[in-house]
């Protein structure tokens, strides 16, 4: 009699910021299970998703089958600016988090 035995694979799972800062450590995967993403909040930008560093791609954190190192994406944040006198607009503009603007 031959008796199968399985061993559920893990993988290693990283997050960075989007700076490459390593955000939270290692986490070990269990074939199938979801990785815990950090929370990416970034002043200014809003999160798009965790981009694959090998694919490039953004891709779920969710049902890992594979080694993946995950960085945060953003876009930043656009503001419209509207410069008045009394009830008068006087100018309208978009400006981006961050930037200076002058009239």
């Amino acid at each position: 009699m031959i008796n199968a035995v399985y061993k559920i694979s893990t993988y290693d799972v990283r997050f960075y910021s989007s700076n490459l800062n390593s955000l939270g450590g290692l986490q070990k995967i269990k074939h199938g299970q979801n990785a815990i993403a950090p929370n990416p909040e970034k002043e200014g930008y809003t999160f798009l998703g965790w981009k694959n560093l090998k694919t490039n791609e953004i891709e779920s954190t969710d049902n890992i089958t594979k080694d993946c190192e995950f960085v945060a994406t953003y876009s930043r944040n656009v503001y419209t600016v509207t410069f008045m006198e009394g009830e008068t607009e006087l100018h309208s503009t978009e400006i981006e988090y961050g930037r200076s603007f002058s009239l």
